[in-house]
Formats: C-alpha cells, sequence, structure tokens
C-alpha cells in the first residue's frame, strides 16, 4: 500500500514540491491526494511523511484520521540538530523545548497565527525583538521563519520564564502561551494544586 500510494501523482507532485522547498503547494498537492484516497491509503501518506521527515504532514495526517496509535510519527524528532542545541544553549529539558514548538506549531516553521505569531514556536514579533535585545542577539522578522533562529529566541524565551517562575514549568509553559500577565491574574484568582490550577485556566489553548 505504502508504494502504491507513493506513485499517486498528487503524492509525487507534493514530494517533489517539498524538496523544491515550495511548502505550500506541496500541502495543497498532500491535502489533495488525502481527499481522494482510502484510509489504507491514508495512513500510508503519514508513514511516507515520516520517511520523508515532513514531521507537520505525518502529525496533521494522522490526526485527520483519528489514529492516535503511531507515537513515533506523532511526536516526530523534526530539526534534532536545531532542538539539541537549543536545549545545550538554555540548558533546558530539550522534552520540553520539543513538547512546545510540537502544540505551538506542530513543527511547521512557516507558521503564522491570525495574532502574528510566527514559526516554529510560535514567537509574537514584538516578545522575539525584546528577547534579541535581552540578549544582544542580531533581530531579523523575517528570520523568525527560519528553524535554528526561531528556536534560538523561543528557547531564550522559555528559559526567561522558567527563571521568572523560579523553574515552575507549568506556569512557565502557560505564560509561554497566553502570556506572563494573564498567568500573574489567574494564580492571583486561584492558588492551590497546579493539576486543579491547570483545570482553571480560561484559555482552553492554554489548558
Amino acid at each position: 500500500v505504502v508504494q502504491q500510494t507513493r506513485m499517486n501523482p498528487a503524492i509525487t507532485r507534493a514530494l517533489i514540491l517539498f524538496d523544491l522547498g515550495r511548502i505550500t503547494p506541496a500541502r495543497r498537492e498532500w491535502q489533495h491526494a488525502f481527499t481522494q484516497l482510502d484510509n489504507d491509503s491514508r495512513k500510508a501518506m503519514a508513514l511516507i511523511a515520516g520517511r520523508y521527515e515532513w514531521a507537520d504532514r505525518a502529525i496533521f495526517t494522522l490526526a485527520q484520521l483519528k489514529d492516535w496509535h503511531d507515537l513515533q510519527l506523532r511526536f516526530p524528532l523534526a530539526h534534532v540538530n536545531d532542538f539539541s542545541k537549543a536545549a545545550s544553549r538554555t540548558k533546558l529539558p530539550l522534552d520540553w523545548i520539543y513538547g512546545i514548538a510540537r502544540q505551538e506549531s506542530a513543527f511547521q516553521f512557516d507558521a503564522r497565527s491570525p495574532a502574528g505569531a510566527m514559526g516554529l514556536m510560535q514567537l509574537m514579533p514584538g516578545t522575539a525583538k525584546s528577547v534579541s535585545r535581552q540578549y544582544r542577539l542580531r533581530y531579523s522578522k523575517k528570520a523568525l521563519l527560519t528553524p535554528q533562529y526561531n528556536l534560538d529566541l523561543g528557547s531564550r524565551y522559555m528559559r526567561q520564564l522558567l527563571n521568572r517562575y523560579d523553574g515552575n514549568r507549568v506556569l512557565a509553559t502557560a505564560a509561554y502561551n497566553a502570556g506572563p500577565g494573564n498567568v500573574n491574574r489567574w494564580l492571583k484568582r486561584f492558588v492551590g494544586p497546579l493539576d486543579l490550577w491547570i483545570e482553571k485556566i480560561p484559555y482552553k489553548e492554554t489548558r
């Protein structure tokens, strides 16, 4: 099934476009193929995406199928060198950085949110600029769509938040997604065990 699916014209076009770095039309071809194929072929598509290290297509293809069993495809180790460097530089757990990036963008390095967040770690340009200034780094809004630069600034911002919340990863993670101002307001509203505090977060995405 995998080989037959790989020979599908839309899949072939998608992979060629992906290799050329033409990500948007590649995704369109991929989705076109998904709408035309049966579920066995769709599962094969996820395997193909994984083999090509096209992380976001593997994640979204399985999500569309509501297939939650293949953890390796659903939680791929994308951009390994860039993530490893970011973890080493900031002394943060590698799995935490991976978790934030997967949840924020599903590893789409060109992701843009309606609010203006950009890249793998969905950094707001204002936040990225502030982090750059604090670490005396060159700032480039355009470069936020490149994995290495985005991960560098995003992981440094995570380190700032972890320090701010005295090493509490729950609070730092919530602040990364919703902003420290919101987290501080939520802490004033409810103090208690963290698992219960999480359930009282009013933003579904952050919760």
